[in-house]
């Protein structure tokens, strides 16, 4: 994720629109983070976005574009996720 590259783990929520990860900008996050500074085509807003789960757990933060490689192939990049 990101340019240059960060990699991250992920675990892909198949049944959302959205695409969350943890980052620097983050204020309790457990796991290793993608840090938005080091990234020359990470795009901020100020909008925030959340999504809730059926459990009543909700995940919340804000919107943020860049480009994603859900495998280690660059021909599975792709941006504003």
């Amino acid at each position: 994720m990101g340019t240059p590259k960060q990699v991250m783990n992920a675990i892909w929520d198949t049944g959302s629109s959205r695409f969350f990860v943890e980052s620097d900008l983050c204020s309790n996050c457990i796991n290793d983070v993608f840090i938005t500074a080091d990234s020359s085509t990470y795009t901020a807003t100020n909008t925030k976005g959340s999504i809730s789960y059926a459990g009543g757990t909700a995940l919340k933060g804000y919107v943020g574009y860049d480009e994603v490689c859900p495998t280690t192939d660059d021909a599975s990049c792709g941006s504003n996720f």
